[in-house]
């Protein structure tokens, strides 16, 4: 697809910012230029386990300087233990955080999680209320550090980035400032079930790495990229344990910990429990569920990207909307789930250029500082537009200017700006070999590397049925919650509606631009709560709302679709695609039958797709 911008995500010579990251990147001076130390301890926590500890600290510090702290819980191993003589970093995951911040002024705090790493004990779930006390405790401990000026901030990609929201919500009052990217606000739907759906890909792909890393399974784990080098020897022992006796201890204890595959089956709703443990719901294990006076007081940036896991990008919106701070801030980027490529189409999988550490830092240098480097005179929102290629800002979300266009189903396949006296309805039995490919936005969700994004979707929607528009008549952008309001009936007692927005080339070339889904046992749309501020349909996804879907009656499924900022150019159409299976990605519903699904369309009963235009030129479809 031919590009607008120059198919970078760099903020160089970008008007979206007062002071772009790149520009911040040629103010700011290291203070400290002679490398960092490191100390591993273990520090027991309120119930007596024992978690493993990296500190950094800037060789040259003088004994009387104290510093702010920024730390990172994780489950991936906090560092790897080396093959004698190896000099390759020992950190492939979280390597870039003392190397980076530690020459600015901070230290660098890294947490082995319990029932993990070199940490003793065992893990309940993914995530528990226990391991979020534990957060409490390290940043009790770090405060009582001589090296600690009680300022504490914190930040990690998806399950570390989570781990930050956490540690914001456990009350701590050094807790200052966090940076969570890549991470759920809601673990029910932004992860497990997607419209209520359960993506198998999470509890597929995590499984696999998280036994092997606990267990250590060496083998197994060299099979994942980030820790394929053979000079890693599985997680690295703290100081004193010098004969590996501690550590082997630990990893002992791991053999308790939960299956992720049967944790998430046992959670067909948000307020699902485990069999033995009723209270261990998706709720507790959440950031949004925490959300108190004292986690609004806790400067909160969200980051995410276009194509990040399923609901990452709805949960960084969610969770800004959600928290009340004049210091929060939101960056939606064109990455996939950690920013490892530029999934944007005109960027051709490019390694992205964003200026992301720099950004960081002058977010924590305002918030742990004090140090003014223009950030409270930003727009607290960034955007990038894919096609475009080019940084946007904003002071609320949705956009300023943004406006509702609706495209209206007929019963020959078409989408027009206004509904057709009579439209008519049309039949789709659903085909369960319908899959999406292996290079999608789930893919690095399951620990899988993909390289370049949706280079395969031309055409998957032979297979389902589509609604196709006029040639747009002027270049359009499309940023915001596109929501798909559809009267279907099914011939069976339950079913899921898959919808992609596409982005048709005079040529026929189809591009992907988004999706949504929907079980239709949790059709009901609910109020949002101020904790989970959400665009377009709410859901509880409670037992309690379920509602039964009678076959062959017509139901309005009002289905959100995940946020995107897009360019679509003149000439080319909107086309929406409607499935009732993505097979490579989420559970099968119903089983037993195939049913056929009826989407109907009348002036009363409109099926439609409404489009988050901003400021429109004309009418852009006729």
């Amino acid at each position: 697809m031919a590009q607008t911008g120059t198919g970078s995500d760099s903020t160089r010579g970008s008007s979206a910012w007062k002071v772009t990251p790149f520009d911040y990147q040629q103010q700011a001076k290291p203070q400290y230029t002679n490398g960092f130390s490191l100390k591993s301890v273990y520090v027991t926590v309120r119930d007596g386990t024992r978690l493993a500890v990296d500190f950094y600290l800037p060789i040259d510090l003088p004994s009387d300087t104290r510093l702010p702290s920024i730390v990172l819980f994780t489950p991936y191993y906090r560092r790897c233990k080396l093959k004698q003589g190896s000099e390759i970093d020992p950190n492939p995951l979280y390597g870039y955080a003392p190397d980076f911040f530690v020459p600015y002024g901070y230290a660098v705090v890294v947490v082995d999680v319990r029932g993990t790493g070199a940490s003793f004990g065992a893990r309940r779930g993914f995530r528990s209320p226990v391991e979020r006390m534990d957060f409490y405790d390290i940043a009790d401990w770090i405060t009582k550090q001589t090296w600690s000026d009680g300022q504490i901030g914190s930040t990690g990609v998806s399950y570390v980035g989570a781990a930050a929201d956490f540690l914001a919500t456990t009350g701590h009052p050094a807790v200052k400032a966090i940076i969570p990217t890549y991470a759920v606000w809601d673990t029910y739907t932004d992860m497990f079930y997607p419209g209520g759906l359960m993506c198998r890909t999470v509890p597929q792909g995590y499984t696999h790495l998280a036994e092997a890393l606990d267990s250590d399974d060496r083998a197994t784990v060299a099979s994942y990229p980030y820790y394929s080098d053979p000079a890693f020897e599985g997680p690295a022992p703290v100081d004193a344990d010098l004969d590996n006796t501690l550590l082997r201890a630990a990893i002992a204890e791991h053999s308790a910990n939960f299956d992720m595959v049967e944790f998430v089956n046992q959670r067909p709703c948000r307020d699902s429990g485990s069999i033995g443990d009723l209270s261990m719901t998706c709720e507790v294990i959440s950031p949004s569920s925490y959300v108190t006076e004292q986690r609004h007081q806790v400067a909160t940036y969200a980051i995410s990207g276009w194509r990040d896991g399923y609901g990452y990008s709805d949960a960084a919106v969610r969770r800004f909307l959600s928290l009340n701070n004049r210091k929060n801030r939101l960056l939606l980027g064109p990455w996939d789930h950690g920013a490892n490529i530029n999934a944007s189409p005109a960027s051709c999988g490019s390694v992205p250029q964003f200026e992301k550490h720099m950004e960081y830092l002058r977010f924590f240098d305002a918030n742990l500082k004090g140090k003014a480097g223009g950030c409270d005179e930003e727009d607290p929102i960034h955007y990038f537009t894919m096609i475009a290629e080019k940084w946007q800002s904003s002071k609320s979300w949705p956009v300023p200017g943004t406006s509702s266009s609706e495209l209206f189903f007929d019963s020959k396949g078409a989408l027009s700006g206004i509904p057709t006296a009579g439209a008519g309805s049309c039949n789709y039995k659903v085909d369960f070999g319908c899959e999406t490919g292996t290079d999608t936005r789930y893919e690095r969700i399951g620990s899988q590397v993909v390289d370049e994004y949706y280079v395969s979707w031309n055409g998957r929607d032979d297979r389902m049925l589509v609604y196709t528009s006029s040639p747009a008549v002027a270049d359009v952008e499309i940023t915001g919650h596109p929501e798909a309001v559809v009267w279907l009936s099914t011939t069976a007692s339950d079913g899921a509606i898959f919808v992609y927005l596409e982005d048709v080339e005079p040529s026929g070339k189809r591009h992907y631009i988004t999706e949504g889904v929907l079980r239709f046992l949790h059709r009901k749309v609910s109020e949002s709560p101020d904790h989970d501020r959400t665009i377009g349909p709410y859901r509880t996804y409670r037992h309690q709302d379920i509602t039964p879907v009678v076959p062959n009656s017509e139901m309005e499924l009002r289905v959100g679709l995940l946020p995107t900022s897009w360019l679509l150019k003149a000439g080319h159409r909107i086309r929406l695609a409607i499935a009732g299976a993505d097979s490579r990605h989420f559970s099968r519903v119903p089983v037993g039958e195939t049913p056929i699904l009826t989407v109907h369309s009348y002036v009363d009963k409109p099926s439609r797709i409404i489009l988050p235009l901003i400021n429109p030129p004309v009418k852009v479809f006729h």
